[in-house]
């Protein structure tokens, strides 16, 4: 009796997660070349270079049956398009971000929402590389990042996936 209850409550903590979150790693030489142009740029609170990624899939709804390519090869090559700022969720986060001219990227996004029903929260997917959480008042209208980088080109990797952690914000804060 007691190893039935125990099983009972083991299958009732396990919980279905609240969703899928699907990324790209950057080599380790295109991590290199964004973190030295934001240091060139003096770009505020900017992200350790090991955190650098781009994310294909923010889905809210959990894809079990979706399997990540693992390491790429060839690696997908994106260009960095120019700089832009996004606000946060609450209107007052300035995350500044390098964004990105890669249509393997959008057709990747596309491919996995079409297949697997992923959900999104934004209208349009935009592919890029977040450069700072919080960028304060930084100015990108007069910057040409192309003009800042060692090489405009960058590489992804790996793709992977996780379950969608809803409060992996509370650390970037």
């Amino acid at each position: 009796m007691f190893n039935f209850i125990k099983t009972l409550i083991l299958r009732e903590s396990k919980k279905t997660p609240d969703g899928t979150y699907v990324g790209l790693k950057l080599s380790e030489e295109s991590c290199d070349r964004l973190y030295e142009a934001a240091k060139k740029l003096q770009i505020p609170n900017i992200l350790d270079k090991k955190d650098y990624h781009t994310t294909l899939i923010y889905s809210r709804k959990y894809l079990p049956d979706f399997k990540a390519e693992g390491e790429l090869y060839p690696p997908i090559a994106a260009t960095i398009a120019k700089l832009e700022i996004f606000t946060g969720k609450d209107g007052d986060q300035k995350v500044l971000v390098a964004v990105l001219d890669c249509p393997e990227l959008i057709e990747r996004h596309h491919l996995i929402m079409n297949e697997f029903k992923a959900t999104y929260d934004f209208d349009e997917y935009k592919p890029h590389v977040t450069l700072s959480y919080n960028c304060n008042d930084f100015d990108v209208d007069s910057i040409d990042i192309t003009e800042n980088i060692e090489s405009p080109f960058i590489e992804f990797v790996e793709e992977y996936s996780t379950d969608l952690d809803l409060d992996w914000a509370k650390d970037k804060e």
